[in-house]
This record gives C-alpha cells, structure tokens and sequence, in this order.
C-alpha cells in the first residue's frame, strides 16, 4: 500500500484486500462492521473484539502507510465528521462488510445483542432513577419529540407513557409549529428527545429553548457529545451500530422500554386505577359505538 493515503481508509482497505493475511482481514472485518468506532477504542479493545493481537492491528495500520496507532486514530477523527453525516459514506463504510461476512443473519444478531448489552450496562442507575421519578410525576408536563427517522420511537415512548399517566404530549408534524409548544413548557415540564446522526437542528433548538425555559431535557442519542446534549439534565446514550449502512433501533428501543417499565412501577397503585378508569371507560365507548352502528339502517 501507498505511504500517501490518496482517499478514505475505507477504500484503501476495499482497494488492497488481496493483500492482506487472514488476521489482517479480520480486524479489517471489524473495523469495517463498526466504523470509525473500532478503530477509536484503545488498541487492546479493537484487536480484541476482532480476535486477533495487538501486533496483527498494528500490522495492518502499517499497510494503510500509517506509522503508528495514534496516527491511526487522528485519521479517523478527521474522517468521522464528514464520513458518517454522508449516506454514500455509510454505504462504502459497510460495502465490505456486507459481501464477506460468511452469515449475514449470524453477524447481524451478533451486532444487536452486542448492541443492547452495552446499552445497559452504560446505564448509570443514579442516573435512570433520576430520570424514572421525573417522568413519574404525573403533575409535570411530558413532551416527547423524535427526529426523521426516530419519531417512530418517540411514537412508541409517547403512546405507553400516556396511558399510564395524564399531559404527555408527542411532538410531531412540521418544524415550523414547534414554537407553539414551547410556549407551554417550563420548570413543571420534561422533553425527552431522541437524536441521532445526522443530528437534526431543529431539534437542537428546540431542546435549547426547552431547557432555557426551565425544562428538564432527557436525551436519548448516540453519542454523549451530541449537539442536544449541551442542555440535557441526562443523557442516555444508545449503540446503533449496524452490520448495514442503516443504523440499528433495536438497543433505542430496549432502553425505551426500561423506562416504560421502570415509570410503571413507580407509578405502582396510581397506575392500577388509572388503568380500571381506562378500562371501564373503553367498554362504555365500544358499547356505545357499537349500539350506534346496529341502529343504523
């Protein structure tokens, strides 16, 4: 390989495959599955998540021309920011990946539980609890807003949490009306937001002036760095790494619903008769809907 990298690592990599050894083309595998992230880990991690030794990385970082790990990583960093906001980078990141992988279904479930374990164990219990006891409280305001391809989460989070508690609202439609909501929050109110690459402005924003009007943001993304989370009272931090160019929602959706769970058992007897009101109120609406269609003619 060239000691000038004329392109990404990505396509060096797609480029000189015929040259390396098995080890090699390993930890290309991994670095490749979970790009740029792999190569970010200490050294010891990433040749162990590939199975391989420090020394097979260090081998393979010297046939990308580069003189050592760090210089490695400095690569990477200067990759991260324009690669992963381009959809034509995730599909190259992963091109690789897709075609040599010996059992997609095997790598893909392999990906997700890996996924949904670090998740949870990155979760900080002081942290959940702190979390569980704003959402509990059914004399604050909830507001939930997703982002293009998060709203079906906040959808799943907004649609559990009203029926167990009152003045949850789901934020959705266009941007441009958000304002109207915004209006309505302040110190008695809680957003939690879901945002993930490629962080979306508007949501940014809108959890900017949340918390400056005395709202308590809860943010769920993939990286403690993210944009929203400069305002955040917490930030939960998902794995969406996928085997695809597509990010996975599967650990998102786990953690959704430990804080489902976590607010319905807190919730405890209040939620019990909340739920026989319901009940008893959805057998009166069903009945009646269903005397009004036999009267028709």
């Amino acid at each position: 390989m060239k000691t000038r990298r004329p392109s990404s690592l990505v396509e060096i990599l797609r480029n000189n495959r015929a040259v390396l050894t098995k080890n090699e083309a390993r930890a290309a595998e991994e670095l490749l599955s979970n790009y740029p992230m792999a190569g970010l880990q200490p050294i010891a991690r990433f040749a162990a998540d590939a199975g391989v030794s420090a020394q097979c990385v260090l081998r393979l970082i010297g046939k990308l021309g580069l003189a050592n790990y760090g210089a490695f990583q400095d690569c990477l960093r200067e990759e991260l920011a324009t690669l992963l906001q381009s959809p034509r980078g995730r599909l190259l990141a992963h091109e690789v990946g897709e075609t040599s992988a010996p059992d997609f279904m095997v790598a893909f479930r392999d990906r997700l539980t890996r996924n949904i374990a670090e998740t949870l164990n990155a979760v900080q219990r002081t942290e959940l609890n702190r979390a569980v006891s704003l959402v509990a409280d059914d004399k604050k305001n909830v507001f939930v807003v997703g982002g293009r391809l998060t709203q079906s989460a906040a959808l799943h989070l907004a649609t559990h949490l009203h029926a167990m508690r009152p003045r949850v609202t789901l934020i959705e439609g266009q941007s441009a009306a958000w304002p109207d909501t915004i209006v309505d929050m302040d110190r008695k109110s809680i957003l939690i937001a879901f945002d993930i690459r490629r962080y979306q402005d508007d949501i940014v924003r809108l959890c900017d002036l949340a918390a400056e009007r005395g709202a308590r943001v809860i943010l769920v993304c993939d990286n403690k760095d993210a944009p929203a989370a400069r305002k955040a009272a917490m930030t939960f931090v998902v794995q969406t790494t996928s085997v695809s160019a597509w990010d996975s929602f599967a650990a998102l959706t786990v953690l959704s619903e430990l804080l489902i769970a976590r607010v319905s058992d807190q919730l405890g007897k209040t939620l019990r008769a909340r739920m026989a009101v319901s009940d008893s109120v959805r057998e009166a609406f069903f009945d009646n809907s269903t005397r009004n269609k036999r009267k028709k003619p």
